[in-house]
């Protein structure tokens, strides 16, 4: 993978895109909230076209008044749709519940579910401090009264549901509009 890049002033990253002309380059920027500029940034995959996408960012650059210096870099290629796995490892909920991504082998203790999980590009791994607080209150409630029902609305991976079923509830539903979402949950 390439990637051509340059610093601009804040107030010139919108009219770069305005007059940007790269034909099958894709401008893009990204402005970290502590810097004090935007970086504008074209990635494609064969690095003979540099020179190209250097020439079109500097002429963009020229229309409205700067004159930009455009760096190059290149970085191994990799499949992005995966690149999260390297990150997604078992975590252990509580006692009773383990996420474990389904790469992965574990031995769950005596008592413990292990809940198998590739989201893909659904949300929801347990690592979130919010669906990992979702997975401990369920871990509770399915404690204390497991005949009952849950929801789980907008489910993303499925991941409170399938916790939700495995730590006992009895009647357990869940929903989601996203298509990769339906397809990891299911």
């Amino acid at each position: 993978m390439t990637l051509v890049h340059c610093q601009v002033a804040d107030e010139l990253a919108n009219p770069l895109f305005e007059v940007f002309d790269g034909g099958d380059f894709v401008l893009s920027s990204y402005r970290d909230v502590e810097a004090t500029s935007t970086t504008m940034q074209i990635f494609f995959p064969d690095e003979t076209s540099a020179p190209r996408a250097i020439e079109c960012l500097k002429a963009a650059g020229r229309i409205v008044g700067a004159d930009l210096a455009p760096q190059v870099c290149t970085f191994p290629d990799e499949d992005w749709k995966y690149a999260y796995r390297k990150y997604f490892k078992t975590d252990i909920i509580s006692p009773r519940l383990a996420v474990v991504p389904v790469w992965e082998t574990y031995a769950p203790t005596p008592g413990q579910k292990a809940l198998k999980l590739d989201p893909g590009m659904a949300f929801g791994t347990g690592q979130h401090a919010t669906t990992r607080a979702c997975l401990e209150f369920i871990d509770r409630e399915a404690a204390a009264d497991p005949a009952r029902t849950f929801l789980d609305v907008g489910c993303g991976s499925g991941i409170l549901s399938i916790a939700s079923k495995l730590l006992g509830f009895k009647d357990v539903r869940a929903f989601e509009l996203d298509p990769d979402a339906v397809q990891a949950a299911t």
